[in-house]
């Protein structure tokens, strides 16, 4: 059965009903932009890439997240990740059931005592804390479900005394707090990213990773989550509808070269023979 773990306590946690003006959850899905895929990436099921856990062709994803409206950032989010053709249907292929443990966490984040953090660790980790059910999702085929996690009560961070105290810092996604909040205040408030196989199974063609946005949560407009603030509870307003964006990228699968095929002679062959 199909859990729904993340989904279910980010609207859980919602204080209230949203307004139009609560706010607009955009989550953004691409190729990995370190592995040099060129705009539009080109997988030979016959190669297998360089990361990965199975020996076999695959496609690396990353995603990031904006928020905007009246409200103080993103306080959860519960995203599916699916295969599909152009038409928008989806792969159902065993080969194409995505592995969670290459689900991994983007460690973009800073606090005042350390950089380089994920978004579900705790202030002295240097993360926001957005740490309730952190899930790296859960595999079918031609897709991977049930990405995401959530704050749920609020222990603000600062300095007391002489010690740093707390876990949570407020406004992920929010342009005015790219400063506050990540490693580099000029870059991308990364959420996750994973890979897809990719198997020779598929014909040679055009398909699409698509991101649906399940469900999300803002942190309350109207709460002070500043140092030496905290909260039990109340502290999030659900959004729904056109208030949750999703995303999605186009990738080939290619052949191998005919000339190769003609010749009786893998591609994956020749170039492990010349590395």
């Amino acid at each position: 059965m199909r859990l729904a773990l993340t989904g279910l306590l980010v609207l859980g946690l919602a204080a209230g009903a949203m307004a139009a003006t609560d706010g607009v959850i955009k989550i953004n899905i691409k190729p990995d932009p370190t592995l040099g895929y060129d705009p539009i990436p080109k997988i030979d099921p016959a190669v297998a890439d360089p990361f990965s856990s199975d020996g076999k062709a695959g496609l690396w994803w990353v995603t990031d997240v904006e928020v905007t409206g009246n409200n103080k950032g993103l306080a959860g989010w519960n995203v599916d990740i699916t295969l599909t053709n152009m038409a928008g249907t989806r792969i159902m292929d065993p080969e194409t059931t995505p592995n969670p443990g290459e689900t991994y966490w983007q460690a973009v984040y800073k606090s005042a005592k350390q950089a380089g953090g994920l978004i579900k660790d705790v202030g002295l980790n240097g993360g926001p804390g957005m740490d309730v059910q952190a899930s790296e999702g859960y595999g079918f085929e031609g897709q991977l479900a049930q990405c995401g996690s959530a704050h749920l009560d609020w222990k603000a961070f600062g300095w007391t005394g002489k010690a740093w105290t707390g876990e949570d810092t407020w406004g992920v996604g929010l342009a005015s707090r790219k400063s506050v909040l990540l490693a580099d205040p000029q870059g991308l408030y990364g959420l996750q990213g994973g890979r897809f196989p990719i198997p020779g199974s598929l014909a040679p063609g055009m398909y699409k990773l698509v991101l649906t946005l399940s469900s999300g949560a803002v942190l309350d407009n109207d709460t002070n989550f500043d140092y030496p603030n905290n909260h039990v509870g109340g502290i999030t307003v659900a959004i729904s509808g056109e208030g949750l964006q999703g995303s999605e990228f186009v990738f080939e699968v290619v052949p191998e070269p005919a000339t190769m095929l003609l010749l009786g002679i893998p591609a994956v062959f020749l170039r492990r023979r010349r590395a």
